[in-house]
């Protein structure tokens, strides 16, 4: 190596880890010859990259990234069931509120009747008490007239 790079616009050859090579337009590799040229750069990735990134164990192969999208889909479903579910339990608490409450307002108009029925029993006892008084006392004054 020739020339001093630090300075120059150019990445340095093992510039992104050792993957790439900073070449010119016009295909040479000027980090080698030394020259730093201004050209428009373009970076290519070695042969040796290409392997490091197809063998990588992040790599996924087309097949694989399907399965695991249909997987993912799958759960997807699977979450929306759950939700579904979930609101389903919710309106079922729902309804058997309603019912209680359904109930209690029944059993309070059933104690209601049962009230109201005492009182006219307690009205009806009232009034026969009443011609009691005043059949005694019709008596007692004899017959009138």
């Amino acid at each position: 190596m020739g020339a001093d790079l630090s300075q120059s616009s150019i990445p340095r050859s093992r510039d992104t880890l050792g993957k790439t090579y900073a070449i010119g337009w016009n295909g040479r590799v000027p980090t080698q010859t030394g020259r730093a040229t201004r050209l428009p750069l373009q970076r290519v990735e070695t042969a040796a990259a290409a392997r490091r990134r197809r063998h990588s164990s992040t790599t996924r192969l087309p097949w694989q990234r399907e399965r695991e999208r249909e997987r993912e889909r799958e759960r997807e479903r699977e979450r929306e069931r759950e939700r579904e579910r979930e609101r389903e339990r919710e309106r079922e608490r729902e309804r058997e509120k309603e019912r209680e409450r359904e109930r209690e307002r029944k059993r309070e108009r059933k104690r209601e009747r049962e009230r109201e029925r005492e009182r006219e029993r307690e009205r009806e006892r009232e009034r026969e008490r009443e011609r009691e008084e005043c059949a005694v006392e019709a008596r007692e004054e004899g017959p009138v007239g």
